[in-house]
């Protein structure tokens, strides 16, 4: 087996016609440049036998020329410091498509359900141009396994990506894309707020004032297609490969409130809401529902503030009323996706 790694720290993105035809020259001049410096891998995911089983008559069973491709499933992965609000529905989509609603004030409504059928919403294809700065790869059928947000108390709303794509090519297109022409908002970790719920991920929620920090984990069900098609590249994309779920993770502090919200509800139906909202012209806001099992609480994890933490994991969970696990809504400016001029 043989394989090759590549850092990269500048991404442009756009969305795909039909899975894997993305074109490098039309990311270049109409994707959508990362606002920030992205710590992202790509993984060429060849796998060649070299082989290493022969029995060919010399001690070495090595020979030269010999080698043969046996398969191609490249990997991504992206490590985002901050994530602006108009950037969300540009990975959500990638999970499940989002049709936007025009609020008719120069804001629209992006709201992210992912059905829990076969008739949920088909996702949409990415591909990019990505660069170390000096070589250029073109990643085309772009698709997540995994998808976290995470916000800190203390620093900026983050983002995290990891999942396979159709092929990696080097590229000599220089992206010329200019800079958005929406002013990107990022989200300061301390302007969510939390909410706790008991009947619904949509509505009846009370806020609580001592949450921390979280992080959202997506496991978004698709994998690649591997069957004989002629090449050793996928056939395409499963929608439907694996499970659909993920983990709300939290810290907050120790206190009589939260033994009530959070210990005493071990193991039981949780609904929690994460929102933000700012003031800005048009406002932009983000706001995450979630059903979920309790399935862990350490009551003691250290202290923050001088103040002893919780640190509470909840399995995202399927709730027939809501006919949901998860939802994700932002208002921002943006009015559709990166689309192929």
């Amino acid at each position: 087996m043989a394989n090759g790694t590549t850092i990269f720290s500048k991404i442009v993105v756009q969305t795909e016609p039909t899975y894997g035809t993305g074109n490098d020259a039309n990311v270049a001049l109409y994707g959508r440049r990362l606002m920030v410096s992205p710590t992202g891998v790509i993984n060429l995911g060849q796998t060649w036998d070299i082989g290493e089983d022969r029995t060919i008559g010399v001690r070495t069973p090595i020979v030269t020329g010999r080698s043969t491709l046996t398969e191609t499933s490249p990997e991504v992965s992206l490590d985002a410091p901050a994530v602006p609000t108009d950037e969300l529905p540009i990975y959500l989509s990638a999970i499940g498509e989002i049709i936007p609603v025009d609020n008719e004030d120069g804001s629209w409504t992006w709201t992210w359900q992912p059905g829990m059928d076969s008739t949920a919403p088909a996702p949409v294809s990415l591909h990019a141009i990505v660069t170390d700065g000096n070589q250029g790869y073109h990643v085309k059928g772009i698709l997540p396994t995994t998808l976290t947000l995470s916000a800190e108390s203390g620093g900026l709303t983050s983002l995290g990506f990891s999942g396979f794509a159709k092929s990696i090519e080097k590229t000599a297109q220089v992206p010329t894309v200019g800079l958005p022409a929406i002013t990107p908002r990022s989200i300061a970790g301390r302007t969510w707020t939390g909410a706790t719920g008991s009947t619904s991920m949509y509505a009846g929620f009370t806020n609580f004032d001592y949450l921390y920090d979280w992080s959202l984990e997506i496991m978004a069900g698709q994998g690649p297609i591997f069957s004989q098609v002629g090449s050793t590249v996928n056939a395409g994309y499963n929608q439907f490969a694996g499970a659909f779920g993920g983990t709300l993770s939290l810290t907050v502090g120790s206190n009589p409130a939260a033994v009530s919200e959070f210990y005493d509800k071990l193991g039981q139906t949780a609904y929690f809401q994460l929102s933000f909202a700012d003031a800005g012209s048009p406002a932009h806001s983000v706001t995450i529902g979630v059903a979920g099992i309790v399935k862990n609480v350490e009551p003691i994890t250290g202290d923050v503030d001088g103040l002893t933490t919780y640190a509470i994991e909840v399995a995202l969970a399927y709730d027939p009323a809501d006919d949901a696990c998860i939802y994700i809504q932002t208002i921002n400016e943006l009015s559709s996706l990166p689309i192929p001029d």
